[in-house]
């Protein structure tokens, strides 16, 4: 086949590979709003560190198609299917476009807004406000720890008989902040211990 054959081909299936991928993108964007999500809300510092630092402390180091967040961002949002194996297909399809679609910020602003915190509350405006009785404003690095410590099992380690096990991670966390040079008081957050958490359904309605 002749080079400028070769060429042309070549043309045209990136061309129809960049226009996959815009649809992709948009497809993304729909998904996004339909959960109620909004990319644009960019919450503060000492709010977001705590939850990469917990979830993924490498997270800005890579691109965001590589990290945990992203991972569990598309399995949140990605429309059930009865067919495990069509799921799965689709969340991977999720994935790559919410990386290619937005930023690390947004999609780290994405997982917060969706994330269990238990109680009821889905989203760190409603489990601030539920379980902790705080408000985005008078949230401490400490209530951020707290919240991030019980992510991965916010039923579980809620509940009185398991503090010591959210001890121990929170305390964990603390100090991989202070190691990562988030912050330099590991010492006084790790004495000061976890914040309370409110048992129960803290929240009567998500977020």
């Amino acid at each position: 086949m002749r080079p400028r054959i070769l060429l042309a081909l070549f043309a045209i299936v990136a061309a129809m590979a960049m226009l996959w991928a815009l649809d992709a993108q948009e497809d993304v964007r729909v998904l996004v709003r339909d959960n109620g999500l909004d990319p644009a809300i960019i919450f503060p510092q000492d709010i977001v560190t705590p939850t990469f630092i917990a979830e993924d402390r490498n997270f800005y180091a890579y691109p965001a198609i590589a990290s945990r967040i992203t991972t569990d961002l598309a399995r949140r949002i990605t429309p059930r299917d009865p067919d495990d194996e069509a799921w799965m297909a689709a969340r991977e399809r999720t994935v790559d476009a919410l990386a290619e679609a937005f930023t690390h910020d947004e999609i780290l602003s994405l997982f917060i807004q969706s994330t269990d915190y238990g109680g009821n509350c889905i989203g760190i405006i409603a489990a601030l406000d539920g379980r902790l009785h705080k408000t985005l404003a008078t949230a401490t690095v400490a209530d951020m720890v707290t919240l991030s410590t019980i992510i991965r099992a916010p039923y579980a380690l809620d509940a009185p008989e398991q503090r010591a096990a959210l001890i121990e991670r929170y305390n964990y966390f603390a100090q991989m902040g202070e190691d990562d040079g988030y912050w330099d008081n590991a010492g006084e957050l790790i004495a000061a211990g976890p914040s309370n958490i409110t048992a129960g359904p803290g929240c009567l309605t998500s977020e």
